[in-house]
This record gives C-alpha cells, structure tokens and sequence, in this order.
C-alpha cells in the first residue's frame, strides 16, 4: 500500500523533473485531461471518447513507472535497514586491558580488539592477530562454504557480518566507523553511490532522443497544419494525387469504420469502367456517389451471426465438440452486441471492444463453471477472436512494405489499440474468475480432419462477412482458410516447422495462389486474401501468455519460460500471417504495376473529348 501511496505522491512536478522523460510525459497528460475537458460537447477538439482513452492511457503510464520506483525504493530501504539493524545489534566482545568487555559493535573503532568464538557474527571488519578460524561467508560473497582465515599471512582479514563456525580468534578492527563493507553495501542499496549500467545509459539516450523527436513534431505539427488550413484529427485521411509534376494533396475528415471490401470492389470495377468507356470526371462522380446507395451492406444482425460463427469456426479447427461450437456462438454474440451498444451509447470503439470483450469472457466462463463439459475451454479461448484486428495488421505490413511508412505506423498504431481493449477487456474477466489455464489445449492436432474443415471454412467466410465482402465470394475466401490451415498443420505435423514457421508458408502459399484466382473471379486480391487468413489466427497461445501474465506471481521458473515461450510464439505466428499474405500480393502489384500503367495509357490516348457513353 505505501509503494501505492508514493505512486501517487511522485507525480508532484517537483518529483517528476528530476527524471526528464517522465516528466514530459506528464505535461502532455496534463495536455490531454485540458482537451478532455475542452472536447465535451463539441467536434472541434476531437472525440471526447479517443481523447479521454489517450489521458487514461498516459495517466497509467505514469501511476505504473512511479510505482515501479517505489517498489524498488521500498525495497532497498527494506534491505539496507536489514543490514543496518545487523550493524547495530551485533554484540561484540571487546578486549579492555586483558578483560572481555560486551559492548554493540557500533561502537567499536579502529585499533579497538575483540574476541570471536564458534557461532558468533564477526562485528566490524579487522584483521585476525591471533587464532585461526573457519568462517561462513554467504552474507556476503553468497558462497555456502566456509573459508579459513588466521592470523598472518594473506588470509587473516575478515567482514562483519560473517560468522565463526568453529575456534576462536582475536581481531584487531582496522575500520572507522562508518567506513566498513556493511557501511558501504548499505549506501549501495540505499542507492547512494550506485552507477548506471552500460544498457541504462543506453536505454536513456534512445528515450531521450525519441522525447526530443517527439516534442518538435508535436511543435512543429500544429502551426504549419494551421498554416495549411488542415484539421488534424485520429480520423483524418490525405488523399496525394501525382502525375508526371503535378500533385494535389487533399485532407478530408471520415468517420470510424470497419473495412467495406464490397465498396473496395465496386469502385475497383467502376474505375476500370471509366477508363473503359470514356467516363468524363461528371459521369464518373455521379456513378461513385450512388455507390452509397447502390452496395448492399450487411445489418448489424447479420453481421453478429457472423461473428459468432467466425468465433465458433476457430473452436471447431481447435477440435472442439458441437457443445463448445454451440455455446461460442451465444457468448460472441453477447460479447458483439455488448460492443455494438456501447458503442451506440456513444463510448469510443477502443472502450466498446474492451467492453465487449469482457462480456463475452465472462459469459463464457459461466457456461464452464456450470456446465461439467471440458470441450467449453474452447469457448474461454475463442470467444473474442472476432475483434482480433487481422486486416489492419495485414495492412500496416503491405503499406510499409511498399514504404508508405505513415500509412503503416498509422495502421500498426490502430492495431496495438485494439489488442491492448481486447486485452484489457479478457485481463478484467480473468481477474475477477478462476479461469483455468488450458495447458493440454492444441492448436495441432491433426494435419486436416472433418472438422478442421467446418472450421475453417466457416472461420474464414463468416469474418469475411465482417468485412462486407460481396456473397458471391464467400464459398472462395472459406476455401482459401481450407487451404492455408491444411498447409499450417502439414508443415507443423508431419514435417516438424515451428507454428510461426508453418503459419508463415501457409499464408504465402495460400497468398500466391489467390492473387491469381483474384484474376478469375474479377475483383481485388485484398478481398479473399485477408479474410482467408484469420483462419490461422493463435487465439489459444494469446489466450495462455494473458493468463500467464495475470498470475505471474504465482508462475515459477518453468512456467515463467512457457509464458514467455506462449508471447513470442503467438507474435512471431501473428507477424508470419500478416507478412506471409502481404509479401507474394506487394510482389504480385509491383509486377502487375506496368501491365496496368500500359492499360491506362492505351486508354488515355484513345480517350473522346465528350463524356461518353
């Protein structure tokens, strides 16, 4: 409780300015609880939600390393006040003129003598004039077994604090006091005279390099959006146009949105349709505004369904039974409508996931707890897989594969966000339920089975409905998860790959094949592609490593190391899917990037001056 007590009291400004990173980061908390504030019924500062979600974040951030400090703290006081009270309720047998006098060993100074026998703690350091004694030295070096020491020679000094476990000695102390080993390590867990490691110094200079960076973007980013006439908001697109020498940047505002890949292929086709039938700018912007209307999109009802059994499907492709497949449906339906509302009730996307999140988490956990049913661990594990971020992660990698860096960032930073809700969300709902483990749960149990099948077909089509993606391509996405999951286990089964391995080649290989199917059925690679993919998702090595980190306290050695082998196997198979889809589809449009320049030429030259028809 004091360790959280001082978290709280380090953040008085005149604490914080000794560490200037910190410090900078409490400034700009201070910042954003103004634009809280500020934003509350009105647009123009932003979304009150996103802009709270940020203050908490920092805010966080803050309580979090203050309380590291002090636990740190608190515990080198614990320490050195242990060697200290050692100090001075050692007793120590002082020689006075042939007597033994009994005296602390605080008071003893240098040239003073004292007597040690078997079992007494050696009270200052000095030097053995008579006797010979073997002595235990594991208060200080840490070495269980005793050492000798006796008079002359290069082994007569001693420590105190160490303790005589056999004869007798005399010790001459050659110490003032305050000048002793117990002295000196007590000031160096008090902190007193500590150094910084090499890694520290290192770690420093890259913090305060990035907080540099960070404070002339933030300075700099501001006047010359306002010279521009540019809003700059999270929900701000740049639209760049170049030809030949000629660019026109545009900025427009847009609302949050899920991906639509039916208007994504509509505006595809249109496109292709202009250059095709000589469209003049009119025409054309007369047939992209009816898109709105004209693109079916799927209710919310519909998508909710989908949802669940996209959750269901991935159960199903872990081996589970029909039971977990049926009760998966029911808890990722609350847990999608529970984010639907919230976000509805005007809550920021990033707090609806959380809630969501949690709601299906807990749902789950009351179907298992009352149930006597061991397939429902399955549903614990892919209850909230619905809201796992695959096709901005997919992206983020494609846009910086193809070196547009901010578009990238941008999207990586959306998908860290929704994680970190997802997360915050399951880490609420396993907090506050004994939920099990799952150690014997496998994500590899066969290399393709009747129900690896249903599953993945159904994982992969149903999230491609998420995603608006047009009917007539959803028996082709569910054969494309078929696909990339049978390659996963076939590498992972029977030929030994790692899962981040295995998953890589399947995404890749599944990628490559698609990008030319994309050709066949007349529509955009991205479109099958990426929803295929979440097929592969590890929703049960996420799901380990969050347990894990929740009862971390309670792990030991071993199971430390699983839980760090569970965190990186999970990112490392996640990272293989996003680059194993986005590496064969940046090569596939670099190649196809000359074919269509070649394609617009031939229809720009034979181009009508009217506007068609």
């Amino acid at each position: 409780m004091e360790s959280l007590k001082q978290s709280f009291v380090k953040l008085n400004p005149r604490v914080m300015i000794k560490n200037p990173i910190m410090f900078t980061v409490e400034v700009v908390t201070v910042v954003m609880l103004i634009v809280c504030f500020l934003s509350l019924g009105t647009s123009e500062y932003g979304a009150f939600g996103y802009n709270l979600l940020v203050f908490i974040i920092l805010f966080v951030t803050l309580l979090f390393a203050n309380f590291a400090e002090a636990i740190a703290e608190a515990r080198g006081k614990a320490q050195a006040d242990s060697l200290r009270k050692t100090r001075e309720e050692t007793p120590a047998k002082v020689l006075v003129d042939g007597k033994i006098h009994t005296v602390s060993s605080s008071r003893l100074k240098k040239g003073d003598y004292f007597i040690c026998e078997a079992g007494d703690t050696i009270p200052a350091d000095g030097e053995i004039v008579e006797g010979l004694a073997s002595i235990d030295e594991s208060a200080i070096t840490g070495e269980s077994a005793p050492v000798i020491r006796e008079a002359g020679g290069d082994k007569s000094s001693v420590t105190g604090g160490t303790k005589v476990l056999s004869d007798k000695i005399k010790v001459l102390v050659t110490q003032q006091p305050g000048e002793s080993f117990l002295d000196k390590m007590i000031a160096l867990v008090e902190g007193a005279s500590r150094q910084k490691t090499p890694n520290e110094i290192a770690l420093n200079t890259l913090l305060v390099s990035l907080t540099i960076i960070f404070l002339i973007v933030i300075v700099t980013l501001y006047p010359m959006a306002a010279y521009l006439n540019i809003h700059i908001s999270y929900t701000t697109i740049m639209v760049n146009l170049l030809h030949k020498e000629r660019s026109i940047t545009v900025f427009r505002k847009t609302p949050v949105h899920v991906p639509n890949m039916a208007m994504i292929n509509a505006v595809s086709k249109l496109t292709w349709r202009a250059f095709e039938r000589h469209y003049s700018l009119t025409t054309y912007e007369q047939l992209i505004s009816k898109l709105d209307s004209t693109i079916p999109v799927y209710p919310d009802w519909i998508k909710g369904i989908a949802c669940a059994l996209g959750s269901a499907g991935l159960a199903f492709l872990y081996s589970g039974d029909m039971i977990a497949f049926i009760v998966t449906i029911i808890c990722s339906l609350i847990g999608y409508f529970g984010r639907t509302l919230s976000v509805r009730f005007g809550c920021n996307e990033y707090v609806g996931i959380a809630l969501g999140g949690f709601a299906a988490m807990v749902s789950a956990y009351g179907f298992y707890s009352h149930i006597e049913q061991a397939s429902l661990v399955y549903v614990l594990v892919c209850c909230t897989l619905f809201m796992i971020p695959g096709v901005p992660l997919i992206n983020a990698v494609i846009d910086t594969i193809n070196n547009h860096i901010l578009s990238g960032i941008t999207r990586a930073i959306r998908t860290i966000l929704i994680v970190g809700s997802m997360t915050l969300g399951m880490a609420m709902a396993l907090y506050f339920s004994p939920m099990p483990a799952f150690s014997f749960v496998d994500i590899k149990p066969h290399v393709l089975s009747i129900e690896q099948i249903i599953g993945a077909f159904t994982a992969a089509a149903s999230f491609a409905v998420l995603f608006n993606a047009p009917v007539r391509l959803l028996v082709s996405i569910g054969i494309g998860g078929i696909l990339c999951v049978f390659i996963r286990n076939l590498l992972a089964v029977e030929f030994g790959f790692s899962i981040p391995g295995a998953t890589f080649v399947g995404a890749a290989v599944m990628s490559v094949i698609y990008v030319k199917v994309s050709t066949w059925l007349r529509t955009s690679s991205t479109i099958i592609i990426v929803p295929s993919a979440i097929a592969l998702m590890p929703g049960i090595l996420y799901y380990r490593f969050l347990f894990d980190m929740l009862h971390i306290n309670a792990l030991n050695e071993s199971g430390l190391v699983h839980m760090v082998q569970n965190g990186v196997t999970g990112i490392l198979t996640i990272v293989g899917i996003a680059v194993g889809v986005a590496i064969p589809n940046v090569l596939a449009q670099k190649y196809l990037k000359s074919l269509k320049e070649r394609r617009i030429q031939e229809y720009l030259a034979t181009r009508h001056i009217n506007d068609g028809q």
